[in-house]
């Protein structure tokens, strides 16, 4: 019974961290600056103004990318600390049974922030 507390618990943090920290809309930057690195790339533009644009856009990946993995790392420190004191949580959230549980703890707490925060 403590176990799936703790489980519930550990997905509500993971779950605000991500939407806190805004993990999707730098996906998505990342995800773009690839495409406009491509597009640059088959262009008959010249080659200095290609080196400039790649630095430029170069600096952008590395500062969104530290931008993503930061969360993680939070995640996964988390994840350390609680799994460091109690070997069962990480035995039992590894399984099958685990993944699936944290799923639907996700999905619920979804609509149910959802759903709250359309009534305030």
């Amino acid at each position: 019974m403590i176990i799936h507390l703790k489980i519930v618990l550990f997905s509500i943090i993971c779950f605000e961290i991500v939407k806190f920290l805004k993990i999707n809309f730098y996906l998505r930057e990342v995800l773009n600056l690839y495409k406009k690195l491509f597009n640059l790339f088959l262009s008959k533009t010249s080659d200095h103004h290609k080196e400039k644009t790649i630095l430029k856009y170069a600096k952008l990946l590395i500062f969104n990318s530290f931008k993503i993995m930061l969360p993680i790392i939070f995640i996964l420190l988390g994840y350390l600390l609680i799994s460091n004191f109690d070997t069962n949580f990480r035995d039992f959230i590894l399984t099958t049974k685990g993944i699936i549980e944290t799923f639907f703890v996700l999905i619920i707490y979804y609509y149910l922030r959802k759903f709250l925060n359309e009534k305030l």
